[in-house]
């Protein structure tokens, strides 16, 4: 299938901003506001330097709509008026993407990292689950909303998800959208080890919340959670299937979904201030991560194959 990026991003834009606020839903914190065709996302409780770890995310501005200058400047002082200090703004491509990023650059605010958008159509991801066989240990099943209390007294001690993850994501299910599913080792099969989500909206699939407990890493059980939830996009009458990960943390997941039949759809550069950006530096130079200035190298010759399409 044709990757098209601004295409791809057009039909996802609507369908992620539904997505979106339907799964940060549960907090009391947590609301949302638009300016333009962006979705802001504030929460006061979040003050990570890390974009992966805080919620104030703003979305999708000039996907659908042009945008003005005078939107960034809105974006920045309804933060301001939240006393939130760090959001993130997440450019993605589109015919305005030279001039959102030019006027975020005359704002001080640079690339702290970014993240890759993955797409497949429906038939190449199906293609790739039949051709590459599945061989774990685990058994992968969709949840139904009748098993939710049960699930609720288990639990799923992933050390980077917040406490309350594990509950929501079970909450999810009970709307029409969303099918989790979990992985269960076969010798204990009341614990599950692995968890993932779809998502189901305008014929597209999110694969989303994907998680392994530490110990049952590199077990095949993400390829087999993959290959899961594209079987049930398939059977939901989906034409195509997305997925997001970390360009810089998630080497893993890339090369999973690619083996899958997934291709890089774009790359959306994240934003924030450069005290923010300096931070990230020094945490990629530890850990032997892209180092920022590849990051905005990178973004340059994105936007300048943006700017010509």
């Amino acid at each position: 299938m044709l990757i098209e990026p601004a295409k791809i991003a057009r039909w996802i834009a609507p369908i992620e901003t539904r997505r979106i606020v339907l799964t940060m839903a549960f907090s009391q914190t947590i609301r949302f506001e638009g300016i333009g065709d962006a979705l802001l996302r504030l929460d006061p409780k979040c003050d990570s330097l890390a974009p992966e770890r805080n919620f104030n995310h703003v979305w999708n501005l000039g996907v659908e709509v042009e945008p003005t200058e005078a939107q960034i400047d809105q974006i920045a002082a309804r933060y301001r008026l939240a006393r939130i200090p760090h959001w993130f703004f997440i450019l993605s491509p589109g015919i305005h993407v030279a001039k959102i990023a030019w006027w975020l650059t005359v704002r001080e605010l640079c690339v702290c990292n970014e993240w890759d958008v993955l797409f497949a159509g429906i038939e190449d991801a199906l293609e790739a689950s039949l051709v590459l066989p599945i061989e774990t240990d685990y058994v992968i099943r969709r949840i139904r909303p009748a098993e939710i209390a049960s699930l609720k007294n288990r639990a799923f001690p992933m050390d980077s998800w917040p406490p309350d993850r594990w509950g929501r994501l079970l909450d999810l299910i009970r709307r029409p959208e969303f099918d989790l599913f979990l992985a269960f080792d076969r010798n204990d099969g009341d614990t599950p080890v692995g968890a993932s989500l779809l998502y189901v909206d305008n014929a597209l699939g999110w694969l989303g919340m994907a998680a392994t407990l530490p110990a049952y890493r590199n077990r095949g059980i993400q390829n087999a959670l993959i290959a899961a939830r594209v079987r049930r996009a398939a059977e939901r009458k989906c034409r195509g299937v997305y997925a997001e990960t970390d360009s810089a943390q998630s080497s893993g997941s890339l090369r999973n979904l690619e083996r899958r039949g997934f291709q890089r759809a774009y790359v959306r550069p994240v934003y924030n201030d450069r005290a923010t950006c300096s931070f990230r530096h020094g945490y990629q130079e530890r850990n032997g991560i892209i180092s920022h200035v590849a990051i905005q190298r990178n973004h340059r010759q994105n936007l300048a194959s943006s700017h010509l399409r």
